[in-house]
């Protein structure tokens, strides 16, 4: 792939982001006054995917045009220098890096005889050292189970180029996709996803699909699966993202269904050094018909977290949870009566007092945490 460049002085659209249409999925935060958010979303100058914050306003940035049907799904961000965006385009993964004053593209590898490469996640650890995860498959059209399934797919960063590392792939034919990863130090990275299972044999519901929650631990030299629960009658979780501030404090999140009744509910797992256990999360309706889940989480600290995603009861409406070491709880997110079809995708914390999360309702959503309330920005 050809390594495209931005111009070194570019023009920022300094329109309001309520004005954006389109959605973001992902953003990272470095300081109060600098961070960047990610998705696909329409200016006046035309299609973008990227915006930054100065400490003032956010405003879209100029990005290398990758072609034909381009979005960028997750961001990290190490320091002002620093970052790397992540997503897909025509099929192939994509990848973009900023150095300080502009975003270039960098090549990719794709597994051979991959037909489709999507990058979902992505964590700048030093820059030397990052990890981008997704999926691929061989033929298409592609199916998380099926004809042509979904594989699981890990690329490293050495400081020179990003080389693909072999990964487990328990799904085989039923399917395998990695979501999210983040990473602590050299020897030490999460990655999540789900993997499909085999139900035929389950008598309860033959024809229900099946899939468990996929968890997998870097230790240096090779990625390895590591038991996470899964929930739902018969099995059926997904897990979105997963944040880490110590070798033994972790948390991911996600959704499970349960066929009887027929509900999608909010799903949260804990790392304590030694296994992965289910935290219970505040039920968001009635039991019966809900849709819930949770596409976004961000830690601090062992007793500070974020994880926010979306609830349909009644009506799609953000949601917002907070972690304090023990539990799960709700927290208010603005305006929710004005707000319906509103989703949020990604969480970034700073500190207590500090945190900024993105999604959509039709247009591009932004909301602050000032350590009190959440605002829309």
């Amino acid at each position: 792939m050809l390594v495209l460049g931005a111009a070194a002085s570019p023009s920022w659209s300094r329109a309001p982001i309520t004005r954006f249409r389109g959605a973001l999925d992902g953003v990272s935060a470095v300081s109060a006054n600098y961070a960047w958010a990610v998705g696909d979303f329409a200016t006046a100058h035309g299609t973008r995917q990227i915006l930054h914050w100065n400490g003032a306003s956010w405003a879209a940035v100029p990005s290398p045009d990758p072609g034909r049907a381009a979005f960028l799904t997750a961001v990290s961000a190490r320091s002002r220098t620093d970052a790397w965006a992540a997503g897909g385009a025509a099929s192939s993964a994509l990848l973009l890096r900023w150095n300080g004053r502009a975003w270039a593209r960098v090549p990719s590898p794709a597994p051979d005889g991959a037909r489709v490469v999507d990058l979902a996640g992505v964590s700048t650890v030093s820059a030397s050292d990052a990890w981008a995860v997704g999926s691929y498959c061989l033929s298409t059209p592609c199916f998380f189970a099926g004809p042509a399934p979904l594989h699981s797919l890990i690329l490293h960063w050495n400081g020179r180029a990003w080389k693909i590392v072999p990964s487990p792939d328990p799904g085989g034919r039923f399917g395998t996709v990695l979501n999210a990863v983040t990473g602590l130090s050299a020897s030490n990275a999460w990655a999540v996803g789900t993997y499909g299972i085999n139900t035929t044999n389950n008598r309860a519901c033959p024809d229900c699909p099946g899939q468990k929650s996929f968890v997998l631990h870097w230790n240096g030299s090779t990625w390895a699966q590591v038991a996470s629960p899964s929930r739902g009658v018969p099995p059926a979780s997904d897990l979105l993202a997963v944040t880490a501030v110590s070798r033994v404090h972790a948390l991911a999140v996600g959704w499970s269904v349960f066929d009887i009744p027929d509900e999608q509910r909010t799903l949260a797992l804990r790392w304590n050094g030694t296994t992965w256990t289910h935290t219970p999360t505040p039920s968001p309706g009635p039991s019966g018909n809900v849709f819930a889940y949770l596409a976004g989480v961000s830690a601090t600290s062992p007793v500070n977290a974020w994880a926010v995603g979306s609830d349909q009861a009644p009506g799609q409406k953000m949601l917002v949870l907070r972690w304090n070491g023990s539990t799960w709880t709700r927290v208010p997110a603005p305006s929710p009566r004005s707000l319906n079809g509103s989703v949020l995708s990604a969480v970034s914390a700073l500190s207590p007092a500090s945190a900024w999360a993105v999604g959509s309702n039709g247009r591009t959503l932004i909301l602050r945490w000032n350590g009190t309330t959440w605002t829309r920005s």
